[in-house]
């Protein structure tokens, strides 16, 4: 969406003119930095193709209760936005460790961004 078009409520701004607009339900901090870096490892693009602003609207955050990771909300953003906007930028990946029960290891491919850090959910 235009960038004008979100100027009035609040939002998370990604990197110069691109922005998230979050759902009015409460979401989880973690949730919101990871929905935020997926968005960053494609804002050079964004920008690009929209100097004057973009805003991606997140109408909805669903996810299973058991397993879940947070770093999923950035591989969903990352898909969405390669998806719809046509990107080519970085590209993140998950695989499956064999060793350690078989934990999820995050490729967040070529960029110069990091990722936010892991910290344990307090209850």
């Amino acid at each position: 969406m235009p960038r004008d078009a979100a100027a009035q409520g609040g939002g998370l701004i990604v990197y110069g003119k691109v922005s998230l607009a979050l759902p009015a339900v409460p979401l989880y901090w973690e949730d919101c930095a990871w929905l935020a870096f997926g968005a960053a490892l494609h804002a050079s693009e964004m920008v690009e193709l929209h100097p004057d602003g973009l805003v991606v609207e997140v109408h909805e955050l669903r996810y299973p209760g058991a397993d879940y990771r947070c770093e999923v909300a950035a591989l969903a953003m990352s898909g969405f936005l390669r998806e719809a906007l046509g990107l080519r930028g970085a590209a993140p990946s998950v695989s499956f460790a064999k060793e350690g029960g078989g934990a999820p290891v995050f490729d967040w491919g070529a960029g110069s961004v990091s990722p936010p850090p892991v910290v344990p959910r307090l209850p």
